[in-house]
């Protein structure tokens, strides 16, 4: 048995200076972990900040342990699913009657939040560890190892599917992102490369199949999130669309996709159409909001409260406490124009006060008619399953299923099925299905965009913008302090000379 299992010395391994030294670490905390108890009681302190909405932000052996979920403040207005409050003046310059430099990158896309990068790989390194420590021979019960384990390589499949979603172009295989599962080798000195796009989605799918296969010995136990079939099938579902339309793609890829949509849906269906059922699920309001981890609408549900300690929408999407325009959570009239009278996402997620029509997905206005902050979270929804499924059945050729699909999701959406189809064909149906489904609704959207290469063009101050299929702009880029200290991380084309 290696000597660091048997009594190992558990590194949390922090940054030095932010995110450019993501890997180049150095122990600050140390905690001698000797059973599978230890690490469970590590990992606990993870699981249980999600569980609970609004908690006090307990630090994990002194720092803090959290992927980045909160990617709206972007994305929103990259998507045009928001806009900034014009009577802002570090958005709009009412002396030269123009958008300030700020507001022009956001629109044109040149203005990369980058957390994302520096928050999942710090999250990276202690779940690493976890599961290293626990593939060895170390004391303890073995149910508690198997859904310890499990818990910990769902999380790290999440975090490099996220940062592979962000970082990678749909095409430069060898443009993926750096994977290095051992942090505890060269602490300090370690400068690892850009692995294949391929070989990131083969670790994330091999952690996926290791977690299943250790349900099959070990269930979940109330203790656990995303150790769950049903969450585990959605990451699979999601992962294989996106790997589908990548330089990675493969044979099989949108099989896979029906396989695992199916899956979930077996057990995850809608049951009918109930209005105040389906607002409750998006309520994050900290007065009725209630953290319900699970439904036949999602899986998992991640809430939080007016902490914003994980997710706060209202800067993306309500900025403004006066009403005046978009940015203060007036809808937009295009996109509330596109829900038909008989479609439930109308009444639960839109709103009427003084006069205008508000945006109330998340019913975060508070009792004095100010938005107030928080949000909630359902990554892989049922809702995603059904139109990924339709999707997939209809890359296959198999239309006449795939509109059975649609028209079962739509069932749980509209009294006239029929009469909801307004599209010309079923593929712009089924994307317009997507887009009325996850308005407003983190990165969902900006996501499918760069999946399905679609090209936007904006005026913006009198100008043309233009973002095309497989802009660089879809990516993050690599941050500028990443690379300045390690040699051997190249930064995806097109960023090169852009300064952010």
């Amino acid at each position: 048995m290696k000597n660091y299992n048997r009594c190992i010395l558990f590194l949390i391994l922090l940054l030095l200076a932010g995110c450019q030294n993501f890997l180049n670490v150095k122990p600050r905390n140390i905690k001698v972990v000797q059973s599978v108890e230890d690490y469970r009681d590590i990992l606990a302190s993870y699981v249980q900040f999600i569980k609970k909405p609004n908690p006090a932000y307990e630090k994990v052996l002194g720092e803090f342990y959290l992927p980045e979920f909160d990617m709206s403040n972007m994305c929103a207005f990259y998507t045009g699913e928001s806009k900034y409050d014009m009577t802002n003046e570090t958005y709009f310059d009412s002396k030269r009657g123009e958008l300030t430099e700020i507001a022009v990158q956001a629109y044109s896309w040149l203005r990369p939040r980058n957390f994302i990068w520096e928050k999942n790989y710090t999250f990276l390194g202690p779940i690493n560890l976890i599961i290293n420590g626990l593939s060895e021979e170390i004391e303890g019960d073995p149910e508690t190892r198997n859904y310890v384990k499990g818990e910990a390589l769902v999380w790290r499949a999440y975090a490099y599917y996220k940062l592979l979603q962000f970082y990678a172009p749909m095409d430069g295989d060898e443009y993926g992102i750096p994977i290095y599962l051992k942090p505890y080798e060269n602490v300090g000195t370690a400068q690892p490369e850009r692995e294949t796009q391929t070989t990131v989605y083969r670790r994330i799918i091999t952690d996926c199949e290791e977690a299943l296969a250790l349900l099959e010995k070990t269930p979940k136990k109330s203790w656990n999130l995303a150790y769950d079939k049903n969450f585990i099938h959605s990451l699979l579902a999601d992962v294989y669309s996106f790997k589908a339309l990548s330089a990675a793609r493969e044979d099989g890829d949108w099989e896979k996709v029906e396989k695992y949509t199916s899956s979930v849906l077996e057990r995850k269906s809608f049951n009918g159409r109930d209005v105040e059922a389906f607002k409750a699920i998006f309520d994050c309001s900290p007065e009725t909001g209630l953290q319900t981890l699970s439904s036949r609408e999602f899986t998992l549900r991640i809430i939080d409260g007016s902490n914003s300690q994980m997710i706060d929408f209202k800067n993306a999407y309500t900025q403004g406490e006066e009403l005046r325009s978009v940015a203060d959570g007036i809808a937009d009239a295009t996109w509330y124009a596109r829900y038909k009278d008989d479609d439930i996402r109308k009444e639960a997620w839109f709103k009427e006060a003084d006069g205008v029509i508000l945006n109330n997905k998340y019913n975060l206005w508070g009792t004095n008619g100010k938005p107030i902050s928080g949000g909630c979270i359902m990554p892989f929804r049922t809702a995603d399953m059904y139109l990924l499924k339709a999707e997939a059945l209809y890359r296959l050729g198999r239309e006449s299923e795939a509109k059975v699909v649609l028209n079962d999701f739509k069932a749980g959406r509209y009294l006239d099925v029929e009469g909801s189809y307004t599209e010309s064909d079923f593929w712009q149906e089924l994307l317009k299905e997507r887009k009325l489904e996850f308005y407003q609704e983190n990165d969902v959207l900006w996501l499918d965009m760069k999946r399905m290469g679609i090209t936007v063009e904006r005026k913006i101050n009198g100008q043309n913008h233009v973002l095309k299929s497989n802009d660089f702009r879809y990516c993050l880029p690599i941050p500028l302090e990443e690379i300045a200290v390690n040699e051997n991380i190249e930064q995806t084309p097109g960023w090169e000379n852009v300064i952010f």
